[in-house]
């Protein structure tokens, strides 16, 4: 009798102590993490009311990560999971909100405040040498105060000239083709009195994916510190080319225009009118209808998420 019970026992010691592996193998591969959050939270406006996410998982978390984007000025929460390191988030208004990414165990990533965006179609701008008629050479970024504008061309010498922000210019003087400097409308060649003095960024750069691979994680107020008005563009590009814009308002609006290449490697493309050949660029635009409320800085090649992106040479043009 005595025997039985010890052998009882040590089957039923045998059976917890397997149980207890069993438990601790699947808790370990369900990825439940040890505490640490996840790290370099990036983000970017994918249009309307959706932002794309992207971040760095904590060592040895394999298991569901949740996105959370809260409104900045108060409101219920929207949240998504995740099984990888990037996602996407449908908020239900426009507007302002804070976003960060949790563990399973609901250690939380430091917060990006982002906004939301309006992104354009596909908008083809003609050089300033090429006045016919329907071949506008003006950009107008937005409205503001209108919370669902998005961009579009407009002509340098039509009722709309002075909502325009950015022209197309034909300039001569630089080294080689295209001859093309996306400008403020206040800059000597963009055919406008007194523009509007939009500015552009430090610096323009490729992104392979354009708008939608262009992530960020702080803020860009500094992006703008060389007061440029105008970017040059090369001759030759493999990828898109974004340049960021500040609108001339009291409480500044801001943008991304992405240069699309075009199939022969070029940003631009020839028009021919009237038997005379002409160039022209198409631009997608990523609209910030919020005022004051800058994207955040391009973080480069920060946690091995964005391809590189090659910078472009940047001068100042000289205003009208």
């Amino acid at each position: 009798m005595k025997q039985t019970m010890k052998i009882r026992n040590v089957f039923i010691l045998m059976a917890a102590l397997v149980s207890g592996l069993y438990f601790s193998g699947c808790t370990e591969e369900d990825g439940v993490p040890s505490g640490v959050a996840p790290t370099g939270v990036q983000v970017t406006s994918l249009g309307g009311n959706v932002f794309g996410v992207r971040w760095t998982r904590a060592s040895g978390d394999v298991g569901t990560n949740t996105i959370v984007a809260t409104p900045s000025a108060g409101g219920i929460a929207s949240e998504i999971t995740s099984t990888t390191s990037t996602g996407t988030i449908n908020v239900p208004a426009a507007g302002k909100y804070t976003i960060t990414v949790k563990a399973n165990d609901g250690s939380s990533s430091t917060g990006v405040e982002w906004a939301t965006a309006n992104r354009s179609g596909v908008i083809t701008l003609h050089e300033t040498a090429n006045n016919n008629p329907n071949h506008p050479s003006g950009l107008i970024l937005g409205t503001p105060g209108e919370a669902s504008s998005t961009a579009k061309a407009a002509s340098t010498e039509g009722a709309e000239q002075l909502k325009i922000d950015l022209v197309l210019a034909t300039d001569n003087t630089l080294p080689g083709l295209p001859f093309l400097t996306l400008q403020g409308a206040d800059v000597l060649g963009s055919g406008i009195t007194n523009g509007r003095a939009t500015k552009v960024g430090n610096s323009a750069f490729q992104v392979v994916a354009g708008l939608d691979g262009d992530y960020y994680g702080t803020g860009i107020d500094g992006e703008f510190s060389s007061n440029f008005n105008g970017q040059p563009l090369p001759g030759t590009v493999s990828d898109p080319y974004i340049i960021l814009v500040k609108t001339a308002d009291l409480a500044a609006h801001y943008a991304r225009v992405q240069i699309v290449p075009q199939g022969n490697g070029l940003l631009w493309k020839d028009v021919t009118v009237g038997g005379n050949s002409y160039r022209a660029i198409d631009v997608i635009v990523s609209y910030q209808p919020m005022s004051a409320t800058p994207f955040v800085t391009r973080p480069g090649a920060l946690h091995g998420f964005n391809s590189p992106r090659n910078n472009a040479p940047i001068r100042s043009t000289v205003k009208n």
